[in-house]
């Protein structure tokens, strides 16, 4: 088959479209899911970070999500509070509920990273995602920004007890 002048533009053209919907859609494709990890590790071991105050939001089925609040001194959780996610929106001074350290420590940055490496293994290379599907964004400091775990695979996105997510919507170095 032999593609005219403008049959050649006309694909381009629907290429880029069908690119610039997918972007915008949070559709995203990692060429090698381990490689990013690896250098999003290396990036936060540069830092030398281990005092951090981590604010980490929580979605997860039949689970307590909420807003966590962590104060970590060492790559220990010395400190964590719980937000009711509905009343931090309405009123981001409200009281939060004071946890045992234990309860904080799945989502500081050691274990968040741990989570992430078991993830890696079950990724194919490359990885294409939506925005409920499996997979791992990492902040520019390396530290793991979103982690979305979707049990139920890519047909059944949209149902809530299927997804567990985690974000990292604040750390401040101490």
């Amino acid at each position: 088959m032999k593609w005219t002048r403008r049959g050649l533009v006309v694909l381009g053209v629907l290429a880029l479209v069908g690119v610039s919907v997918g972007y915008l859609a949070g559709v995203r494709l990692v060429w090698n899911p381990p490689a990013q990890l690896e250098a999003a590790r290396a990036r936060w071991q540069a830092q030398g970070t281990q005092d951090y105050r981590l604010l980490v939001e929580v979605q997860a089925p039949f689970t307590t999500g909420g807003l966590y609040q962590l104060d970590v001194a060492n790559g220990i959780v010395t400190a964590a509070s719980v937000y009711n996610p509905p009343t931090f929106r309405l009123d981001p001074n409200a009281p939060a509920f004071e946890l045992a350290p234990s309860q904080g420590a799945p989502y500081t940055v050691a274990a968040l990273f741990r989570r992430a490496t078991d993830l890696q293994d079950d990724l194919p290379r490359p990885q294409l995602y939506l925005p409920n599907s499996t997979h791992v964004t990492y902040s520019d400091t390396g530290h793991v920004a979103r982690l979305v775990d979707n049990t139920c695979g890519w047909a059944l996105t949209l149902v809530a007890e299927c997804v567990t997510r985690i974000e990292v919507l604040r750390l401040e170095p101490r």
